[in-house]
Formats: structure tokens, sequence, C-alpha cells
């Protein structure tokens, strides 16, 4: 499934004003079913890893792809981050195409 691409972008630009704490992410994503979540790492009341890692224990949200993304440039973090259960991992700032093309990567199916 390739995502609409007009969406994302709109989602992308639009970013800024979707960003919410960590324990509200938890509680979202288990409101509400999403085919994938970008979370960034440095987040309030709870880091970013440990919500993804949270997500990804969670067997309402297990099957949810993540991909953490981080002003920190330190290659640790993208260890971290996948460790934690994310499914991809990218810098900050985002480049949009590379957005979309981990986006798609994440909801195509394997193979």
């Amino acid at each position: 499934m390739s995502p609409d691409i007009d969406a994302v972008k709109a989602y992308l630009l639009d970013l800024q004003e979707r960003i919410c704490a960590g324990l509200e992410a938890l509680e979202s994503a288990n409101a509400q079913d999403f085919d994938v979540v970008i979370m960034d790492v440095i987040m309030p009341e709870m880091n970013g890893f440990n919500a993804c890692r949270r997500l990804s224990r969670n067997p309402k949200t297990a099957h949810v792809p993540v991909i953490m993304m981080t002003a920190l440039g330190n290659r640790d973090d993208a260890l971290i981050a996948i460790r934690a259960g994310a499914k991809d991992y990218c810098l900050k700032p985002v480049d949009e195409n590379l957005m979309l093309e981990k986006i798609s990567k994440v909801l195509s199916p394997p193979g």
C-alpha cells in the first residue's frame, strides 16, 4: 500500500501542530488506529524511546510501525530507537522526500 502523498505532505507540513507529550501519544495510540507513528525522541513526560518501547510491547499497538526522529546527531540514538521497536529513524530537520520514502517503506508489505 503506498501512502497518499498529498496527505502525507500536508501532515508533515502540519507536524508542529500535532506535537504532543509522550503519555498523550500513548493514550492517542490506544484510542485510535494509526497506520504509522512518527515520533520525536525528545518529548515532555516520557522520551520517545520509552514511548516507542511501550507501543511495541502493547498488543493493541505493536503492529503499528514507528519512525523516530530527532535533532540529536548521536549514532547510538538510532540503535536505541531500533532496539525500542522503531522501524526507522531520521534526523531533523526532516527532509520531506526522505520521510515519504521511509513511510512508504514501513507501509509496504514485506518481500
